[in-house]
């Protein structure tokens, strides 16, 4: 009978377990390819096919392994066998791999409030955590998030369980989840932090009475096996005298350090650099807020019992935030994401403290299912409302998604979201041999356009231009002719050629000298584009007048009878002069397009997002006389990606 009892017991549990991890499963599933492929997915999608190549033949080549080497391997071999052999870029195997390790996060976390708390803190905890918008933003793409929210949960677990049943093999294995980590993203340094805070308040008691503490030896190779971990999941680091892990490690860490300083956000309304309290201020707008009224309840439980587990909560959702103290800022809550689990465990205990306290005892029971059901269903709603753009959630707090972009509080649209679903539009509402200017970043997520449209985005690097005409020189002098190009650049008066550079280069000064008698005369000017800006400007000087841009009092050109001021220019959409496709009368030499196309003047549609908007070099909304809007994707009104069609 006892046995029987038994089996309907753990019956019971499986069904549970598997339902839980259903619920976070087929939530992040639905609508997985809603929206498009996001900035970081392309580069571990890539990396991680070659990853595994190396891997399958054995080549362990240090240069091999270098390839997107500021982000360590684990997430890639993840990602890069589930795409080994897919063919093009379809992420979805990978997003599915992400929702996976999603879903078995939620299940650690009611594994950690049954064992350490109670069932019903288990339960609830992992439904939170099931619709939290950020966790369930990084779930349904193929990024770091997922895969090290698992590694990081699962060291904190059996950190949890070593220390309550002493088991030395618990230290041992949460010291190998411990690399796994590391070997996912290089925060994860901070388990150290972590699991050396939770281990001095176990033992808290025992040092200030002894004043001093047994350390368990599994727990003293802890760090051994972490490292060792890290470094075994790791080619790159291997061999070879200069790539030895020291100094790897080091290299990458003034990457991060170096790529911190750089990095210029919209915080608060201003364009600033990352201050020290930017995550702290992220997590506020960005976690729902009763569930920030919960963790206030969890706080005042805290406060008042102060049991161990209860602090160990509060340090797993604190020590993350250590990294506001380090160079690399960036991204919102993406380097402090292993904060939800214990979020979650937190605004479930908080609740039930609550309803704890309701004062009438008989509704007690039902207020123990009502609070709970009224707190996932909010979180439901919360999600339903803002799908499929996650990324863009901002809570009440700071007015949503909405207000925040009219404000630029903090980042919308930043990691391409909305740019599939403006392609989508144009696909099927743009006529046969259109021409699409995109102006927006990661532009390596454009989709493609349907076979009879031309994307002018590509043109906006190898491409070249001639300009012919007439120079009128005012009177008989010396001059010199300067060019400003990236890139190269050729220049003809009367057939001779006063100025070559014909190479790719940054923004670079050229001049030549010639002399020059009164009247008209020949000019040809021929430049190129290669990659990233593209700058050309002709001036001239002389005895009698500085340097300065040659206006368009200065050139002209002849077409049969016709005369006008200006020169011819041919755009050419290859580098060679070849596929010419612009031919317009230009009045003089002084452009700087940047990372923008020259073609945008004959497209028949623009479509622009917020992230260049906001943050693009060079960026310009198209002319309202010349373009209307016809198209918005927005995320609970917020303005991801607009679509502009010419006006007839």
């Amino acid at each position: 009978m006892k046995s029987l009892l038994e089996q309907k017991k753990v019956s019971r549990e499986i069904l549970l377990v598997v339902g839980l991890f259903l619920i976070a499963l087929s939530f992040r599933l639905w609508g997985l390819n809603a929206t498009g492929g996001t900035w970081d997915e392309r580069p571990l999608f890539l990396a991680g096919r070659h990853y595994i190549y190396y891997l399958s033949h054995l080549n362990f080549d240090p240069m091999a392994w270098s390839e997107n080497a500021e982000v360590p391997p684990v997430a890639k071999y993840i990602y890069g066998m589930a795409n080994y052999f897919v063919e093009g870029r379809d992420y979805t195997a990978s997003r599915v791999l992400s929702a996976i390790m999603a879903a078995l996060t939620c299940i650690i976390i009611y594994f950690i409030g049954k064992e350490f708390f109670k069932k019903r803190v288990g339960i609830l905890a992992a439904l939170i955590l099931a619709f939290l918008p950020a966790f369930v933003a990084h779930g349904k793409i193929a990024a770091i998030e997922s895969p090290v929210a698992l590694f990081f949960t699962l060291t904190v677990y059996f950190f949890l369980q070593g220390i309550r049943t002493g088991n030395q093999f618990k230290y041992l294995l949460s010291g190998l989840f411990c690399g796994v980590a590391l070997g996912t993203k290089f925060t994860s340094i901070l388990l150290f932090v972590l699991v050396f805070l939770i281990f001095l308040l176990a033992k808290r008691k025992e040092l200030l009475k002894k004043r001093e503490i047994t350390i368990p030896l599994a727990l003293i190779f802890f760090p051994v096996i972490a490292l060792f971990t890290f470094v075994a999941l790791w080619p790159w680091l291997w061999s070879n005298p200069h790539s030895n892990p020291y100094w790897q490690l080091n290299k990458s860490a003034m990457v991060y350090y170096g790529y911190g300083l750089k990095i210029y956000e919209y915080f608060l309304g201003e364009l600033v650099r990352p201050p020290v309290y930017y995550f702290l201020l992220y997590f506020l707008a960005t976690t729902p807020l009763l569930i920030l009224i919960l963790l206030v309840s969890f706080f005042h439980k805290l406060a008042k019992q102060r049991p161990f587990y209860l602090f160990a909560l509060a340090l797993w959702l604190a020590v993350p935030f250590f990294w506001s103290f380090v160079g690399l800022k960036a991204d919102g809550i993406r380097y402090i994401y292993p904060i939800y689990p214990p979020l979650s465990l937190m605004a479930a205990i908080g609740l039930f403290y609550l309803s704890d306290a309701f004062p009438l005892h008989r509704y007690r029971r039902v207020m123990s299912y009502l609070f709970p059901s009224l707190v996932v269903g909010y979180l439901v709603v919360t999600c339903l409302i803002i799908h499929p753009y996650y990324l863009d959630y901002y809570n009440e707090i700071v007015g949503g998604p909405k207000n925040v972009y009219k404000h630029r509080w903090f980042e919308i649209g930043w990691w391409g979201e909305g740019i599939k679903e403006a392609v989508e539009y144009v696909n099927k509402n743009a006529s046969p041999g259109s021409y699409v200017w995109f102006q927006v970043r990661p532009s390596h997520e454009i989709p493609p356009l349907n076979a009879t449209l031309r994307n002018y985005e590509s043109y906006a690097d190898t491409f070249s231009i001639r300009w012919e005409g007439k120079l009128k020189v005012p009177f008989e002098d010396n001059y010199t002719f300067y060019s400003l190009s990236d890139d190269g650049v050729r220049l003809w008066i009367d057939g001779k050629l006063i100025i070559n550079n014909w190479t790719d280069h940054p923004s670079t000064d050229d001049q030549g000298d010639i002399n020059l008698a009164k009247g008209g005369h020949d000019i040809k000017l021929e430049f190129y584009e290669n990659r990233v800006g593209a700058v050309i400007k002709l001036f001239w000087s002389s005895s009698k007048f500085p340097k300065s841009i040659i206006s368009s009092n200065y050139f002209y050109h002849e077409a049969g009878s016709h005369k006008g001021q200006g020169l011819i220019g041919q755009y050419y959409h290859e580098l060679d002069f070849k596929d010419l496709k612009i031919t317009r009368v230009d009045s003089n030499i002084d452009f700087d397009w940047k990372e923008k196309s020259p073609f945008v003047q004959d497209s028949d549609y623009v479509v622009t997002n917020t992230f260049l908007e906001w943050y693009g070099t060079g960026f310009s909304h198209p002319d309202p006389n010349e373009f209307k809007e016809v198209y918005v994707v927005k995320a609970a009104g917020a303005p991801l990606v607009k679509v502009f069609q010419r006006i007839p």
